[in-house]
């Protein structure tokens, strides 16, 4: 089954789990941050920047691919005003034009939310990054996270290795 056919409300989820992760992970940590020595603390803001980094990095991804999979599914299932106006956008030598006269022809099929519509024109690449820009990707994310995990939990290892005070 593909994406676009999917009958869940993938924005419903989307929403709920980008407010409740941060959330259940920070209160978490809040509590090591307040009552565990500042060792702890520390590792644990840390831990927390990049867990809220990277959860907001995968979701705008999965919100991303759903929108470019409900237009893919479109142009492939025959919809023609989709598929000119993906052919408008992914041609490279394209002027500004032509691409803001492709979203609004994408915008009058309804087919996406406003919101949709907004975060896909927002990251939509048409050409390769100019120079050596190359952004932070989920498993750059993911890699961060890991190593500060890592450091959290050695932290926590040493801090109750010690001798009680």
């Amino acid at each position: 089954m593909l994406l676009a056919e999917s009958e869940e409300p993938i924005e419903d989820y989307l929403v709920h789990a980008e407010q409740r992760v941060p959330l259940d992970v920070g209160r978490s940590l809040a509590v090591i941050r307040i009552e565990g020595p500042d060792v702890l603390a520390k590792h644990a803001q840390t831990v927390n920047a990049w867990m809220e980094n990277l959860t907001v990095r995968a979701l705008r991804m999965n919100r991303l691919r759903y929108a470019r999979s409900l237009l893919r599914h479109a142009a492939d299932t025959g919809n023609e005003i989709i598929a000119a106006a993906l052919a408008q956008l992914t041609d490279p030598a394209g002027t500004d034009e032509q691409r803001a006269e492709a979203w609004r022809a994408v915008k009058g099929t309804g087919l996406l939310t406003l919101h949709q519509l907004a975060t896909l024109r927002q990251h939509w690449q048409h050409r390769p990054p100019a120079g050596g820009f190359k952004p932070v990707g989920i498993p750059e994310a993911s890699a961060a996270v890991k190593t500060s995990l890592d450091a959290f939990v050695e932290a926590v290892r040493t801090h109750l290795d010690e001798p009680p005070v």
